[in-house]
């Protein structure tokens, strides 16, 4: 009964260490997106830069993609 509870506490404290990590990433690629959505509209405004910006707007897209998908893993 014993080793059953100590593998259970071991293996729970495993699982909470993966989701901080994956709440970390998570929270890291919520940061990279708004980054590049907010420093995309700023190259949008200059025409020359255009697809630099659909560039950037298409990483910020892939971004909040891989956070949405890391917000459902953590639940």
């Amino acid at each position: 009964m014993a080793t059953q509870r100590d593998k259970r506490a071991n293996l729970s404290k495993t699982y909470h260490r993966a989701v901080r990590v994956v709440a970390g990433v998570d929270n890291a690629l919520v940061v990279s997106s708004m980054v590049l959505g907010a420093t995309g509209i700023g190259v949008l405004g200059t025409i020359i830069a255009a697809p630099v910006a659909i560039a950037m707007e298409g990483a910020a897209l892939g971004l909040g993609l891989l956070s949405i998908v890391g917000g459902q893993t953590n639940n």
